[in-house]
């Protein structure tokens, strides 16, 4: 890595439960950033669980977040390029971590060289999450819009609020626009916070993971794809492009805007 002395923002991004498609969000959000231009570095920060080896197609790795934080290599040692232009810190699909202590010292060595660093955490509020936050500079919460995901994900909102980190705001993923979902607007009330994108649901998104690909790369056009895209310039601070087409889009949905 060349130092660039950049200001890293480092985003943690967070769920109740699993299942919600907070990796495949977290992956693919890389990638878009990528594309716009912004250094980025994903770190799997689920050292009891990890599987954003298998989203990103990298499988075969040495060195990990798992060996860093049990002082067997050092940071630099665990961090690959992917081939779509973001770096990658993994952690090990065969052994679980011992546990997140030193996880901020990682963090603090690697915030000069990158625009974003997103760190996919676990799911829920134990120790693992919360070293992750600790060491965030804000969140980012994932959920579904149902209400087992919501109240879960209201769970982790207390918890980066007790621990002091401001939360960039809540992404709604996987929206199918059935009649029981939760609006956007139900959704940020109960949560007290903004919700900032909905990713709908779509089989490319299953189908791009299978053959270790961006959702964005294997069908750029879908709307989950625009949809990520659009949330990686919001994070970026850019203004919105394209309202008109993405309302137009979004109408064509049953249920998407409610």
């Amino acid at each position: 890595m060349n130092t660039v002395n950049k200001m890293a923002e480092v985003i943690s991004i967070i769920s109740g439960k699993g299942g919600v498609g907070k990796t495949t969000l977290t992956a693919n959000l890389a990638d878009a950033l990528s594309k716009k231009g912004k250094s980025t570095l994903v770190i799997d920060a689920n050292i009891s669980g990890a599987n954003m080896g298998i989203h990103l197609n990298m499988l075969e790795s040495g060195a990990d977040l798992n060996s860093v934080l049990s002082g067997k290599d050092t940071y630099d040692k665990a961090i690959y390029a992917h081939p779509y232009g973001f770096h990658v810190m993994p952690s090990s699909i065969n052994v679980a971590g011992p546990s997140m202590h030193g996880f901020s010292a990682v963090i603090s060595n690697l915030v000069g060289h990158y625009d974003y660093i997103l760190v996919d955490t676990a799911a829920g509020t134990d120790d693992e999450v919360k070293e992750a936050v600790k060491a965030s500079d804000s969140v980012l919460i994932v959920t579904n819009p149902d209400i087992p995901a919501v109240s879960n994900a209201a769970l982790v909102k207390r918890l980066t609020a007790n621990l002091g980190k401001p939360i960039k705001g809540v992404v709604l993923n996987m929206a199918r626009g059935e009649y029981l979902e939760l609006t956007d607007k139900q959704v940020s009330e109960f949560m007290d916070a903004d919700v900032i994108s909905k990713i709908p649901f779509h089989k490319n998104v299953k189908q791009s993971t299978v053959f270790g690909k961006s959702v964005i790369d294997y069908s750029p056009r879908c709307p989950p794809s625009i949809a990520i895209s659009s949330l990686a310039g919001r994070l970026c601070g850019e203004e919105p492009k394209n309202s008109n087409f993405l309302s137009s889009l979004a109408s064509k949905i049953p249920g998407l805007n409610r």
